[in-house]
């Protein structure tokens, strides 16, 4: 046999030893290479069904018609199907959530959100589906005056100054559209605003009417969905023909006043029959007067939006003068239900929600708020209310409610602010509110929405002051909110607005 040389000779044990060890790396390296793309595979399953399953949900509430509803609790998935959480602790699961971030009555931010694990040791995942939602129903019935703002904050604001010249009485205002605004006044009595096309965000006249010289105290403007016509529905300072109808716009003529109408339910010779507050909603019409002999509240038929006609069991006594209302149509349980929002100036009754369905107004919840202080201002989104009062000894001028617990019959606010001065405007602006307050110079403030920032004290975003503010003559566009200004004798818009 021939003998081995050391060339030939076998491996030592240190070469053993380290062959073995970049073998067991090598096999390491191939498992978990393979473990990744098991990984990448189940989590990419998994996602698919994630966005399936918030794709069939959005298309769900899309399909109900169900502008309001959430998923207030949580949802756990596995395989497209609801199982109970404790399923979870030893499987993988799908957990679904949703939050309203910004919402008026017609238009709010929805942001659902899944949270998974591909092994229950593993740590969660987790993304995010904003979808933008515009409720179409709630639109018309507010004859398409209803703005809102997609995003969720105010941002630095920018004020822009129309100036409307020396008239100083006017009290009512609307913004239809964003586009348009209407002021109502006693002369010139309508004035009619478009935004500029040449200096952006600011307003020039486009026509108005001399009128018969009476007061407008509240105007609300609508577009006539059937026909397209545009409406401006105003209560006159007056005890008789209390409310009259203009059309806006008709063959490029100044505001035509189509009919006047006289709140035969107050008395003409009663302390306050004078027109007060109004607005339209669906193919109705809410009038009011401050506290007077007889009724103070008047719902009127639109089925001629030219031609408004008085629905006598509408006519309903208040015994208290409402400072702010709104109305808003809601669906639950599959019934349809319309609510009239009303905030006085009242010893026991500062609030109070009236079933308005069936066209009887019914009280169905009053709410005393501590102290005396009246309530002037109110906002009203599809989840929440936002009440402002006179200013509050030691005490909050802001309350916010949620909606369906006042609709459950519970009267505890979500939380409450302390403003140090009255409240007599509120708009919403994505997820903040801006506030008019009583201060001299008056003062405009920012606050969120964020009820858990109210409680800790930390809600005020900005404060900034506008001498000459009027109290209440404010309304909000899509990108900020439009108010009147007094100062000497003249007389400004001032738009105050997102860059």
């Amino acid at each position: 046999m021939k003998a081995l040389s050391n060339k030939e000779a076998g491996l030592s044990l240190v070469e053993v030893i380290l062959a073995l060890a970049i073998g067991t790396m090598l096999l390491a390296s191939i498992f978990e290479s393979v473990r990744q793309i098991d990984d990448g595979f189940i989590w990419t399953t998994w996602r698919l069904e994630a966005y399936q399953f918030l794709a069939q949900e959005l298309k769900s509430l899309h399909h109900e018609h169900d502008f309001s509803m959430i998923v207030n609790v949580p949802q756990y998935i596995q395989h497209g199907v609801v199982v109970d959480p404790t399923v979870c602790v030893t499987q993988s699961c799908l957990k679904y959530t949703e939050q309203i971030v910004s919402d008026t009555s017609c238009g709010q931010k929805r942001i659902s959100s899944a949270a998974f694990k591909l092994r229950p040791n593993d740590n969660e995942r987790f993304f995010r589906v904003s979808n933008y939602e515009l409720d179409g129903d709630d639109l018309i019935k507010r004859g398409g005056d209803c703005s809102w703002l997609y995003q969720s904050s105010f941002g630095i604001p920018t004020m822009d100054v129309s100036s409307l010249g020396s008239s100083v009485d006017s009290l009512g205002i609307d913004v239809f559209a964003t586009k348009v605004i209407v002021v109502g006044s006693s002369s010139p009595q309508l004035r009619v605003y478009e935004l500029a096309e040449s200096t952006p965000n600011t307003y020039e006249l486009k026509m108005s009417t001399l009128g018969d010289g009476r007061r407008i105290n509240a105007v609300d403007v609508i577009q006539h969905e059937p026909s397209g016509r545009l409406f401006a529905y105003v209560v006159f300072h007056d005890r008789i023909n209390q409310l009259g109808v203009f059309e806006l716009f008709a063959d490029n003529r100044e505001p035509v006043l189509l009919t006047t109408r006289t709140l035969d339910g107050a008395i003409a010779g009663g302390s306050f029959p004078q027109g007060w507050r109004l607005v339209v909603y669906g193919e109705r019409l809410f009038v009011l007067t401050r506290e007077t002999a007889g009724t103070e509240l008047h719902i009127f038929s639109l089925a001629d939006p030219a031609a408004p006609t008085e629905v006598i069991a509408g006519r309903t006594e208040l015994s208290r003068t409402v400072n702010d209302m709104d109305v808003l149509g809601i669906t639950q349980d599959g019934e349809y239900k319309e609510y009239l929002f009303l905030v006085a100036s009242a010893a026991l009754k500062e609030f109070a929600i009236f079933d308005v369905t069936s066209g009887v107004p019914t009280e169905i919840l009053a709410v005393n708020l501590p102290g005396t202080s009246n309530v002037e201002s109110l906002y009203l989104t599809t989840n929440n209310i936002y009440l402002g009062r006179q200013s509050v000894s030691s005490g909050p001028e802001l309350y916010q409610f949620a909606l369906s617990d006042l609709l459950a019959g519970s009267t505890t606010p979500k939380a409450t602010y302390e403003v140090g001065a009255g409240v007599s405007n509120i708009a919403g602006v994505g997820g903040e509110l801006v506030v008019t307050t009583s201060r001299s110079p008056s003062d405009i403030d920012r606050y969120t929405t964020d009820a858990l920032l109210w409680q800790t004290n930390n809600a005020r975003l900005s404060r900034t002051s506008y001498p000459g503010l009027l109290p209440y003559a404010s309304d909000r566009t899509d990108t900020g909110v439009v108010l009147l200004q007094r100062t000497g004798g003249d007389e400004s818009i001032i738009n105050i607005h997102t860059p």
